[in-house]
């Protein structure tokens, strides 16, 4: 549950509830595709990404003036592991039950800072209230444009932002032990579209699936050195793939990666397969993720896995590894060149977070993916919603056989 904590704070980030200035009143959340809140979390051994999609509340724009308040659901937030969502949820950590959501409401008119806004308010989570100040970009979009963009009828408006909180200050303590796997700190991005069109009744939330552990299993890699494995535990596994353009950021995530590596330190070399399960990918909306894995896109049925494989790796200067080899989607596989940073994890700290007995390494690297290069065509409508170019990060931590 150490994990949920983190995830609670990024609710409250998002949230905020109902205000009205004159001018126009534009609608959070009538759109799931476009409702986007993310967290984030990073510790020494784990590192937690969470997502929502849902969101009420409004923002009230007149001229230079500006006023929120939005509301977020505690039980909408995912972080891909149902045990972990669950103990998120639970009395221990934001405990839903008493405190069904995270708000954020702005309680005086925002400040114009060249092209942004600071947002001055409070933010409440866990049944304790904060003041938070946050410097986001407020878009609006005309009618006419949102027309042509088909985003809906109506004038729209766009809400860009990120922050930093702190589980501590809501009440939230994050227990000794679990120190080295869930942070205090969460990072908290929010991109939010409204409408001048008031939302229909909310549709109930959709089931999530249970994340299962990975598996090595045949994922192989030959070479002398020490072996690990990856994928001994969902929540030492994470694979983001984030795509963003005017009208839509979308994130894709996966908590189901096998794989190994093998490295040997004194020669500065090493090796290192991960294999991600298409049908593993969610991106917090299952429509969107049944078209994610169809034959018009990633064609999960024909090409289950998505596959990163180093050909040669070699360790930099300043400790990092470059790391040369193909990246496979869609069954096309392409040359790949990323810079990968390498951690040792003691065996003291591996046992400390209830994870084994033996150390571990921790992997992790961010590089960028083009969908076309891969074979797979974006009709012109959809160009608007996803970008051919997408950022994949993983960021795993393997376990010494």
């Amino acid at each position: 549950m150490k994990h949920v904590a983190a995830v609670v704070v990024v609710a409250l980030a998002a949230g905020m509830a109902s205000a009205r200035v004159g001018g126009k009143t534009y609608h959070f959340g009538t759109m799931e595709a476009r409702t986007n809140i993310a967290f984030e979390s990073k510790a020494e051994i784990e590192t937690i990404i969470g997502t929502t999609n849902q969101v009420s509340g409004t923002a009230a724009v007149d001229g230079e003036k500006v006023k929120i308040a939005v509301s977020v659901p505690v039980a909408s937030l995912r972080t891909g592991i149902d045990v972990r969502d669950e103990h998120l949820r639970g009395e221990k950590w934001l405990d839903a039950a008493k405190f069904p959501s995270i708000d954020f409401t702005v309680t005086k008119d925002a400040m114009k800072k060249g092209e942004e806004f600071q947002l001055d308010g409070t933010f409440k989570m866990h049944g304790v209230e904060k003041e938070l100040h946050v410097q986001v970009s407020v878009k609006e979009i005309p009618a006419d444009l949102a027309a042509k963009a088909k985003l809906g009828a109506g004038d729209w408006i766009r809400v860009r932002g990120a922050f930093d909180v702190k589980l501590s200050d809501f009440g939230v303590k994050v227990p000794e032990a679990g120190a080295n796997k869930v942070s205090d700190t969460l990072k908290i991005s929010i991109d939010l579209f409204g409408t001048t069109e008031k939302p229909k009744d909310a549709k109930p939330m959709a089931e999530s699936t249970t994340a299962k552990e990975a598996k090595a299993g045949d994922v192989k890699v030959a070479g002398d050195g020490t072996r690990y494995t990856f994928g001994t535990k969902p929540q030492l596994t994470n694979m983001t793939a984030m795509s963003k353009t005017e009208l839509e950021t979308v994130i894709a995530s996966s908590g189901t990666i096998a794989g190994v590596a093998v490295t040997n330190m004194d020669k500065g070399m090493g090796k290192v397969k991960l294999s991600v399960p298409v049908k593993s990918l969610k991106t917090g909306i299952e429509m969107r993720d049944e078209h994610l894995r169809s034959a018009d896109w990633l064609d999960a049925a024909k090409f289950p896995d998505i596959v990163f494989e180093s050909s040669q790796a070699a360790k930099n200067v300043d400790g990092t590894w470059a790391v040369d080899g193909t990246f496979t989607m869609h069954g096309v596989a392409k040359p790949i060149t990323a810079q990968v940073t390498v951690k040792a994890i003691s065996a003291e700290v591996v046992k400390k977070a209830n994870w084994g007995d033996k150390p571990g390494l921790s992997f992790k690297t961010t590089f960028k993916v083009k969908l076309s290069d891969h074979g797979i065509k974006m009709a012109d409508w959809v160009a608007s919603k996803v970008q051919d170019e997408w950022t994949i990060t993983f960021d795993a931590v393997a376990i010494q056989e």
